[in-house]
């Protein structure tokens, strides 16, 4: 007589993509998110990002501002029309410069923006924006 063990149903991972035309940065983010027990998908543009999204939406996006093509200002344009919109970490290298006025008008427009990071940034400053998105999907 074999015993089976018990079923346990699968839970499946928050999704968190990543679009920073910088693969390192990228890449960056993707390892620590995955330590942290998100799945993950790293973009280098918006259009590739849309290419996924159209898959499968991700639950928390992490978004570089300043990129070539369609820039992240655009691409938080195109989030906001979206019915379920993930919860949006942003990200840039110009010291706030860019930051700060795009994370007012997606707050005023209805996207959670949940916390911002200045390039380059630390392992540590990631790792307690990661933990509140986990805490925020959790609920």
């Amino acid at each position: 007589m074999s015993i089976s063990p018990p079923h346990v149903p699968c839970v499946a991972k928050p999704l968190l993509a990543v679009v920073d035309d910088q693969a390192d940065i990228g890449a960056f983010v993707i390892e620590v998110a995955e330590g942290m027990g998100f799945d993950t998908h790293q973009s280098m543009s918006a259009a590739e990002y849309f290419d996924a999204a159209a898959q499968k939406t991700p639950d928390v996006l992490v978004l570089d501002i300043v990129m070539p093509e369609m820039d992240g200002i655009e691409l938080v344009n195109r989030l906001e029309q979206s019915p379920h919109p993930p919860l949006v970490i942003l990200m840039s290298g110009y010291a706030g410069q860019y930051i700060v006025p795009v994370q007012e008008k997606a707050n005023r427009d209805g996207l959670q923006v949940i916390g911002t990071l200045e390039k380059p940034f630390r392992l540590e400053e990631l790792q307690v924006l990661l933990t509140r998105a986990m805490s925020l999907l959790d609920r």
